[in-house]
């Protein structure tokens, strides 16, 4: 280490280290990137919910589905709206039905939502539904 002096001013020349504006930009520089990190982790935990929702909300339509051909009733054309609970939620389903050409089916619509005020469409299915016929024996 060595010592200069001068008119106005004594400095202490060192032979290693970084100033304070050194440390200062490197923190800033770091700060950006920890910022950046966050937010885009945020976005990615963000999307996969949105994911998360659109499965389960597949399932429910898939399911429902399911159960209105295994109970055989059939559905006259209308709408109705049924609560589901999966996944530790409740998903709202409308279901809409309507007619066909041939008159033994009908075209059965869902839209799952996960909310009761039916703002967020998470998942939409259609199927066809026989008409059960009794044996004749």
């Amino acid at each position: 280490m060595s010592v200069r002096r001068g008119k106005f001013f004594t400095a202490v020349a060192s032979a290693s280290g970084f100033t304070l504006l050194e440390i200062l930009v490197a923190l800033t520089i770091a700060a950006v990137g920890i910022a950046a990190a966050t937010r885009a982790t945020h976005g990615h935990v963000g999307f996969m919910q949105i994911a998360e929702d659109r499965v389960i909300a597949g399932w429910v339509a898939s399911n429902y589905l399911s159960e209105l051909r295994l109970g055989r009733q059939w559905r006259s054309s209308g709408e109705s709206r049924e609560t589901v609970s999966l996944g530790g939620r409740n998903w709202y389903i409308i279901e809409r039905v309507s007619l066909t050409a041939d008159p033994d089916i009908a075209r059965v619509d869902l839209t799952v939502f996960r909310d009761r005020e039916l703002a967020h469409r998470s998942s939409s299915l259609f199927g066809f539904l026989a008409r059960p016929h009794r044996d004749e024996n």
